[in-house]
């Protein structure tokens, strides 16, 4: 006897029985194009849809909308993650250290890094012209890939040349040594016989040294000439006023004339007397030739009165001697001295002897 079992029944592939009870294999359905066969030994239950096509079932609704939500909360969850890695460590790096690197070699690390490099320059003591001397941000510092960092290369160290300062004077001088970034130290005066009043004569650097700015230079200036007090040599022997006079400096001319009161070779005058003069200006001395020498007159012979007259007219002064008591003298002179046609000095006494 033959059992039949409903197709919906939730029985097992083996749904057909012989009299016997033997079970008897029932023939499949053919399936359509595009169909999947069922797993074997799982039963169906009445929600299972039986063809591919989306089934529209309350259960299976809600469980597609939790795997949905799911996916969503996945998807969610990975792009949140992702993102605050990206924000909080993906696009940050490590600034590149390139200070004490020449700047050919700095860039090159740079653009290696993905960084782009501004530069500025500053003198520097320590650091060799054309090497890094700082960067911003600093080496190691946490900056964002792709931006740039600033550098700051040396020029080497700071220095100025000393500026010539020939026939410059001191206020010339003042500007040409602020012009190079120098200062005016010490400035002194000094005498000079030829440089003008407040010209520079000396300055602490040569022209064209190489000085770091602000350094002083000490400056020595002119005051002009040197005067030099005039001394007096009036009365002096010839020689002794001479080696004074030039040994100051001076130049000495003399000229010469007679003088009844000076001393033959003896300075009787000298211009200028006094004051002060300079280096190589001169003194005038006039040299006396002592007093005029005038020839004695005869005397002898005539009386005493007539000799008196002579002789004081040939400018000599007379001095009597008389050799005989007065009641027996002739009033003749017998002699005189200097005997007449000498010499002598005009102004000097003439001796006569009257008897």
């Amino acid at each position: 006897m033959w059992k039949h079992v409903d197709a919906e029944d939730d029985g097992g592939a083996d749904d057909e029985y012989s009299s016997s009870g033997t079970p008897v294999p029932r023939p499949r359905p053919r399936r359509r194009p595009g169909e999947t066969a069922a797993r074997p030994g799982r039963p169906r239950s009445q929600s299972t849809p039986i063809f591919p096509h989306v089934s529209q079932d309350p259960v299976h609704r809600r469980r597609r909308g939790l795997v949905a939500l799911v996916l969503v909360l996945l998807l969610a969850l990975t792009s949140g993650v992702t993102g605050y890695w990206y924000v909080a460590h993906g696009r940050w790096t490590s600034a590149p250290a390139i200070t004490g690197h020449n700047l050919a070699t700095a860039q090159a690390a740079a653009d290696q890094a993905g960084f782009s490099l501004a530069t500025t320059e500053a003198f520097s003591e320590t650091v060799p012209a054309g090497v890094l001397i700082s960067t911003e941000p600093l080496a190691g510092a946490r900056v964002l890939k792709g931006s740039h960092i600033n550098a700051v290369v040396s020029k080497g160290p700071e220095r100025y040349a000393m500026p010539g300062l020939a026939n410059m004077n001191l206020a010339q001088a003042t500007d040409a040594i602020q012009s190079a970034r120098l200062s005016v130290g010490k400035v002194t005066k000094a005498w000079h016989e030829t440089a003008a009043v407040n010209s520079v004569l000396q300055a602490s650097q040569k022209p064209g040294t190489l000085l770091k700015p602000g350094t002083s230079i000490d400056l020595v200036i002119s005051q002009g000439r040197q005067p030099i007090a005039i001394p007096s040599v009036v009365g002096k022997g010839s020689s002794a006023a001479t080696g004074t006079l030039t040994a100051l400096g001076f130049k000495v001319t003399s000229t010469e004339q007679n003088n009844d009161k000076v001393a033959k070779g003896d300075v009787v005058s000298q211009s200028p007397a006094k004051g002060s003069g300079h280096k190589g200006d001169t003194v005038k001395l006039v040299i006396s030739k002592g007093p005029v020498l005038v020839a004695v007159p005869r005397v002898t012979g005539a009386d005493e009165a007539t000799a008196r007259q002579r002789l004081a007219n040939a400018g000599f002064t007379t001095k009597v001697v008389y050799n005989t008591e007065a009641w027996v003298r002739l009033n003749v002179v017998a002699a005189q001295d200097p005997v007449s046609g000498k010499l002598a000095p005009k102004g000097s006494t003439v001796t006569i002897y009257v008897s």
